[in-house]
């Protein structure tokens, strides 16, 4: 089995390499703008009309430790996450879908951060009493099923043979998506045709509706350590809005949602606060060049002002975004077992020993 000590090499050897990535990545960001993309905090959207956004889908954070979140105490991510909620609410329409992919903290060690054993955090109730404030009501749930296996790097969980019996951690596979639903009656696009061209085939309707999908998550190195895959964007951008409205992903990350938004004919907006990612949103979009950028962006708005004159939409106030060709994330590579042979571990061993050598 893999010991405590290998583990905390490699730790090492990730944070020195996160840092080194943060770093260079700072230094590289590019200066020019991304059409529909804010780099700034979502605490202010005021870019976004009242009533003017179709559906939200976000995977906020989580207060996990990864590395978008350090800095911030627990009472200081709750207080963002409630500031950003409220902006929400208040672009979102009557009747509206807030889709939400967030876990509890499995791995919390109280407000503080120095509390053991540690222990798990339920969140739903945050973010319920929340948005209860603003007219939400929880409408359902998903359970988003990624995986059966036992990896695990958390050595709180890990199975070793210091593993006390019955004492025993649950590795967790899965996360929910929280579908909160806006009072109010949803408008309702005008023209037929963009009604029927929205709506679910019956047989798309048997796939979702079950309430535990399983999508594999992604793996590898997507330039953003939480990148959810394209398919569960799909389905809720599929089941929640119709073609030509906004959506919006006020926590935007790699850039996914609205990457998907706009391969489904929506026209997809988002905010960032973390410059470390805009190359990768830009990757993400096609976006490489600040001219590709500019033509996709010229295009786009002649689209989009096609799509919302045919639809009668709500009037936006922000700009439009490039439709692109979908670009399908692989997310189907089978996980790494957690048991390894001996030879693999003294690899480790070695690589993480030359990683840690002063440079």
């Amino acid at each position: 089995m893999v010991s405590e000590k290998l583990w905390n090499k490699v730790d090492r050897m990730n944070r020195k390499a996160n840092k080194a990535d943060n770093e260079s990545a700072t230094k590289s960001v590019p200066d020019h703008d991304v059409p529909g993309v804010y780099f700034k905090d979502a605490r202010d959207m005021a870019e976004l009309g009242d009533n003017s956004v179709g559906l939200i889908f976000t995977s906020p954070p989580y207060h996990i430790g990864m590395e978008f979140e350090a800095g911030y105490t627990y009472a200081e991510h709750l207080e963002n996450i409630k500031a950003v909620l409220q902006k929400c609410a208040k672009a979102l329409v009557p009747g509206g879908i807030f889709a939400i992919n967030v876990a509890n903290i499995t791995n919390f060690k109280g407000e503080k951060g120095t509390e053991k054993p540690t222990r798990i955090q339920p969140m739903l109730h945050v973010y319920n009493s929340i948005l209860k404030k603003y007219g939400f009501h929880l409408q359902d749930e998903i359970i988003w099923l990624k995986g059966f296996n036992s990896f695990t790097k958390d050595i709180n969980v890990n199975y070793s043979d210091e593993t006390a019996h019955a004492e025993y951690r649950i590795v967790n596979r899965h996360e929910p998506i929280y579908i909160f639903k806006k009072k109010g009656e949803r408008p309702v696009p005008e023209d037929e045709n963009i009604i029927l061209q929205s709506r679910l085939s019956r047989s798309e309707w048997q796939s979702y509706a079950p309430s535990v999908w399983q999508i594999n998550s992604v793996r590898g190195d997507k330039g953003h350590p939480c990148v959810f895959p394209d398919e569960l964007a799909r389905r809720i951008i599929r089941m929640y809005s119709y073609v030509g409205e906004t959506v919006l992903d006020p926590f935007l990350g790699s850039g996914t949602t609205i990457k998907v938004a706009r391969d489904l004919g929506r026209e997809g907006i988002g905010y960032e606060r973390d410059l470390r990612y805009k190359a990768t949103i830009m990757e993400k979009l096609g976006l490489t060049h600040a001219a590709a950028a500019d033509d996709a962006n010229e295009g786009y708005l002649a689209k989009t002002r096609n799509v919302a004159e045919a639809v009668k939409l709500i009037p936006q106030v922000h700009t439009g975004s490039p439709a692109l060709e979908e670009q399908t994330e692989s997310d189907s590579e089978p996980e790494v077992s957690l048991i390894m042979s001996e030879g693999i571990e003294k690899e480790i061993n070695e690589r993480a020993e030359t990683a840690l050598e002063p440079a």
